[in-house]
């Protein structure tokens, strides 16, 4: 007799559902203007409605923290004050902390096929924590502590774009971990920053290997060509 697979339902079950509800509700704002009495921007309501339900899931499923086990929050405040934020002024191509001016000089003079980089933190501690978890032990719920994290410290500098994109996951590992880490941290950033979420709007056209192990120039190699962007949807933005 071969053996079923079991899935257990948490609170990173209920947060995907609520996530999904939002998108839904975004394209259909009637809805939402009806389930609140009050009179706000779209945006507003959907930020209101995924703070009350982020809250309704603490209550239901009490969180513990990833860092030292404390129950009450998934990243306690202890074990946030322990975080490493990237220092800034910072190089806007790199991250390096650069004492004046935008760039580097490793990146002075060079091409680059952005306009700017932020790094709010450094891989390490908590951070590298949630991380691993989120990817690797379906604790999905961490994607929107994560975004909360990104919100504060973006909404310090000025948006460069409206759009708020994940990068998207490979077939083989998208059936493997049945989602992609990177969107359940961008939906409810988006909602967070009142952004538009565009899922879509960058596609893999090759699959890549594991950036795990690889140095810079072999990660940028391994991941050359990988993706294109929908003009459509990222033209002028």
């Amino acid at each position: 007799m071969g053996s079923s697979r079991i899935r257990t339902f948490d609170r990173g079950d209920l947060l995907g559902a609520i996530h999904d509800l939002l998108h839904f509700l975004a394209g259909h704002q009637h809805v939402l203007q009806q389930l609140t009495p009050v009179t706000l921007p779209q945006s507003a309501l959907r930020k209101r409605f995924l703070t009350f339900s982020q809250s309704a899931l603490d209550w239901l499923f009490p969180p513990i923290c990833i860092g030292c086990d404390a129950e009450g929050q998934l990243i306690c405040p202890h074990c946030l004050g322990e975080v490493k934020r990237v220092p800034y002024p910072a190089c806007k191509y790199c991250g390096s902390e650069v004492s004046s001016g935008e760039v580097c000089y490793r990146c002075r003079g060079k091409f680059h096929p952005f306009q700017a980089l932020r790094t709010p933190f450094y891989y390490d501690g908590v951070i590298a924590r949630a991380i691993q978890g989120l990817k690797y032990e379906n604790k999905r719920t961490l994607g929107y502590e994560l975004a909360v994290l990104l919100s504060e410290r973006l909404s310090r500098f000025n948006h460069i774009s409206s759009i708020v994109v994940p990068m998207p996951l490979g077939r083989k590992r998208r059936k493997e971990r049945e989602y992609n880490q990177a969107e359940l941290i961008s939906k409810p950033l988006a909602t967070l920053l009142s952004l538009e979420h565009l899922p879509n709007a960058l596609v893999r056209v090759r699959e890549t290997h594991s950036q795990v192990g690889l140095n810079r120039v072999q990660r940028q190699q391994n991941v050359q060509g990988a993706f294109l962007a929908d003009p459509k949807l990222v033209e002028g933005r």
